[in-house]
């Protein structure tokens, strides 16, 4: 119970929050240790945040950490940053649940602490240097299906910030490798989590936490002597090699070179998430044609600014179009030569749409690039989600998707958050129960198919889902489907999705507000 009250309140701090900060509003802040091991919470009262406070609040999560230390307590320290109003929501929410009873006890002891932070912060006038430090880290995996926990030693690895990704890219290369120590030692599933901390101290409270969180479960507690690899703790050679400037390679010579993805992949990295017109500038000015200038020219449109004559599309560009992915022999058949996939050509232009939706209170902002392939009846899809805002965002992309009509065929999704990154492949396998037909598309018409998505994470083991989608062609305009998706999985709920056809194109495109 202990454990999933704490990841209820992990869940809390990262999404109820989400998309509630606005720069231009005032930032509050208050900060939390939650002691798992022992149920107890300490939390502060909500205060101004000091200048230059990083979006994760780190910097004052250590503070008072070590605050309350002095009062006997410890345990996962955190602070959230957010507009006064979404704090006093989320703080009261949190404590709601953390004072609820489980048989007559309650599950966490709530400590009020009075604390603002230290002078200091207040008084400084720049963001404190972000620089590599060492951190404590353990690795872990729990198997309920062999009733086996595996945990490491913990060991020091000098970790990049946690405002650098490659922070959590090297923990998620950790927990890879970890993961397939402990696989072939003990006979687990593939699937394990590296947590990094600032002290041994913290180090120690944490494993030791999760290594009795399940007391009563019969799980047998494994200890397996692993270190990583020194290489982990670097990228892969082809980002290594990313040391020019980036604003001082011309993309032509990049191109040449054969190293200008590398180069405008880092570039993107540093700035993809950014306020400010002259950095999406300086993309375009060493990028005219990168892969990302679209939603570069969108974002500088969208921060109120213009795009330069030099870095705009020239007026006829030469459209590299895309080739067709290959899936499984059988499916590839189906959707090359029945009528239910035939979409009607288009001449290859892409297609660029923006747009932001609620999901619940969370609100989620798309960029989307949809091209028709050459030599069949494809369409790709490049999207970008990001839900939320500031350092309690998620960011999710879609690349290489490839849709038959409205069926998805493959695709690569990488999420992204403030604590760690994923990333796993999506591919159709099979398709059934074809209804009606989608072309000629009649207003008050109806199709739908079912098909078979197979899932493949990073680690562990691959999964397969039914998924159900039913259209129906709008009433006011033949372009326009509303379609319900709706899924095996227990506990998923039906989507609800508004699709348009554009017929220059040649694709469905999906409405990227709210149905």
């Amino acid at each position: 119970m202990r454990h999933f009250v704490s990841g209820v309140f992990a869940l809390l701090c990262l999404c109820s929050i989400s998309g509630l900060a606005h720069a231009a509003e005032p930032q509050f802040a208050y900060c939390s240790v939650n002691d798992a091991g022992g149920r107890n919470i300490w939390v502060s009262q909500i205060f101004p945040a000091p200048p230059n406070t990083d979006p994760l609040g780190n910097e004052l999560a250590t503070e008072f950490h070590s605050y309350v230390g002095t009062l006997g307590g410890s345990g996962d320290k955190s602070c959230v940053v957010a507009p006064r109003q979404a704090l006093e929501d989320l703080r009261v929410k949190i404590a709601g649940i953390m004072g609820k009873r489980s048989f007559g006890i309650r599950v966490y002891k709530w400590h009020d602490v009075q604390w603002t932070p230290s002078a200091s912060m207040y008084a400084r006038t720049a963001p404190a240097p972000a620089v590599a430090s060492d951190s404590y880290v353990y690795c872990r995996t729990t198997d309920a299906d062999a009733r086996k926990q595996v945990t490491s030693g913990i060991f020091v690895s000098k970790l990049p910030p946690m405002s650098d990704s490659e922070h959590y890219a090297t923990l998620t290369r950790y927990a890879q490798a970890f993961a397939r120590s402990a696989a072939a030692s003990h006979r687990v599933a593939p699937d394990a989590l590296c947590i990094a901390s600032d002290t041994q101290a913290e180090a120690d409270k944490s494993r030791n936490d999760y290594r009795h969180a399940f007391p009563f479960s019969g799980i047998k507690i494994i200890e397996l002597p692993w270190t990583p690899d020194p290489a982990l703790a670097s990228p892969p050679a082809t980002a290594v090699q990313r040391s020019t400037p980036m604003a001082n390679v011309p993309a032509s010579a990049a191109s040449a070179t054969g190293a200008g993805d590398d180069v405008e992949a880092e570039f993107w990295a540093r700035i993809g998430k950014s306020r400010q017109i002259a950095d999406y500038k300086d993309y375009l000015a060493a990028f005219p044609q990168g892969r990302h200038a679209p939603i570069a020219r969108m974002e500088i449109r969208r921060l109120g600014g213009t795009v330069d004559a030099s870095v705009a599309p020239p007026a006829a560009p030469v459209v590299q179009t895309p080739q067709a992915h290959a899936v499984n022999d059988a499916l590839s058949r189906r959707v090359a030569t029945e009528k239910f996939f035939q979409i009607p050509a288009g001449n290859g232009s892409p297609i660029e749409r923006s747009g932001k939706r609620m999901v619940g209170t969370v609100p989620v902002t798309t960029t989307m690039r949809v091209q028709r392939m050459a030599g069949g009846n494809q369409c790709q899809i490049h999207s970008e989600s990001t839900a939320g805002s500031g350092g309690t965002s998620a960011t999710t992309t879609v690349e290489g998707a490839a849709w038959a009509g409205l069926l998805p065929l493959d695709s690569t999704v990488r999420s992204s958050n403030a604590y760690g990154t994923s990333q796993f492949a999506v591919r159709t396998i099979s398709v059934e129960a074809l209804q009606g037909q989608p072309f000629p598309l009649v207003e008050g018409g109806t199709f739908g198919y079912t098909f078979i998505q197979r899932t493949s994470p990073a680690t562990g083991n691959p999964k397969d889902s039914t998924i159900t989608m039913q259209c129906v062609v709008g009433a006011t305009n033949s372009g326009t489907l509303q379609c319900t998706r709706t899924f095996s999985t227990p506990g998923m709920k039906p989507q609800q999705l508004r699709m348009h056809w554009d017929g220059a194109a040649g694709c469905f495109v999906q409405d990227l507000g709210n149905p």
